[in-house]
Formats: C-alpha cells, structure tokens, sequence
C-alpha cells in the first residue's frame, strides 16, 4: 500500500511530465509554423526574382535582370546589369529617367564609355575600336561626330574634325615616318591645303583649288 506522501510525490512527477510534454508540444508547433512562413518567404522571393534594401535614401534591388540604385521618388538612378547585345554594363540615370553615362561591352566585346547629354543622345565616346585601338569621339547636339582623337590603323596618332554633315574637313596627324602632317579639305572633301612632311622626306606647304589642282606650293 502506497502512503500518503509516496502517491504525492508520483502525482507531483506525473503532473510535470504533463507540463513537459505540453511544451514540447507547442515547440514542435511552432518551429513547423516557423518553417512554413520561411519557405513561403523564400518562394516569394523566388518568384518575384528581386531582393530589397531600403534606407533614407533610397533603395537597392537587387533581381535576374541585375542590381538597381532607386532613389527617395523611386526613380532609377544606376542600373548593372545586362544591355541589349548581351554584355555586362553600368548605367548612371538622372532623377529624369534620362541616361547620362554608360560603361560596358559592345556586341563585339569591345570596352566602351559613354557620356550623354540631357536629352540622353550621346555627347562622348571612349571605346577601342575593331582593330584593337583606342578612340575618343565628341559628338555635337544633332548627334552628328565632329572630332576623332585616337591611333588610327597604322598605329599612329591621329586627330580628325568633321562638319556638321559629318564630311572631313581637317587632319592633324603623324605619318608612318613618325612626321606629322596637316592636311585641310572643304566641304566636298576635297584636299585644298597640306602641311608637313612630303614623301621625300623634305618639309612642305602646298595648296589646291577646288579641283584639287595644285595651285601654289613651298618647300
């Protein structure tokens, strides 16, 4: 026969079990709960393909079509990501929506900066170009290129001017010598003036008429 104080005792464990498993219980309930709400958030995330950061400033996304730089209004202001000839580029944006500089590859994998005016045409270029040097072009307001400074294909340096019609209208460069040479043309594009070194070796000046005739000449 059990006495009073021994079945007080058993009772008293049996009632902490109970407690104990009560606990456990709601433990398991809510670490289940919890995993659920998880992978319900990571299939948002997975769905929506973009994660946000936000501060006082703005907010940074990040999603598949790359990383993008928001501001307070929620305008874009910096864009890494993928362009249209499917290569890497990194896009900077005015509070007007309107593209001011661009550093990425073209379509044949060539580096390329770019400086755009604010009405977004481009307004500079700095790129290597398909032989491999580098150039840098200056474009006027009508988008039209005015002046090339760069090595040109004799891995010389050249620098060219262009009318507003995008005809060539002045050369400053070095031949494959190494003497530099000025050569001036008019608005048909032909040769009216020239400075420098002849194919003798000996310095000149000359002139033509719009025939391209030689018409007075200097050594």
């Amino acid at each position: 026969m059990i006495e009073r104080s021994q079945f007080d005792v058993l009772s008293a464990r049996i009632e902490g079990l109970e407690r104990q498993s009560k606990v456990l219980k709601r433990l398991l309930m809510c670490s289940f709960a919890g995993f659920l709400a998880l992978f319900a958030g990571g299939a948002t995330i997975a769905q929506q393909k973009q994660i946000v950061f936000s501060n006082a400033n703005g907010s940074v996304r990040i999603g598949s079509a790359g990383f993008g730089l928001y501001d307070k209004s929620g305008n874009r202001r910096l864009m890494l990501g993928w362009n249209g000839a499917n290569q890497p580029g990194i896009y900077l944006v005015d509070g007007s929506g309107v593209y001011r500089a661009g550093v990425y590859l073209s379509d044949q994998a060539m580096p390329v900066v770019r400086l755009y005016d604010r009405t977004g045409a481009v307004s500079a270029s700095f790129a290597e170009s398909t032989a491999g040097s580098p150039l840098l072009d200056f474009y006027d307001s009508n988008h039209v290129e005015r002046e090339v400074l760069g090595i040109d294909s004799s891995n010389e340096p050249t620098m060219k001017l262009f009318d507003a019609s995008h005809t060539e209208r002045g050369i400053f460069a070095q031949s494959t010598a190494d003497n530099p040479v000025l050569k001036l043309f008019d608005s048909s594009g032909t040769l009216r003036a020239y400075s420098g070194a002849y194919t003798s070796g000996s310095y000149g000046f000359y002139v033509n008429d719009s025939s391209g005739t030689t018409t007075w000449q200097s050594q």
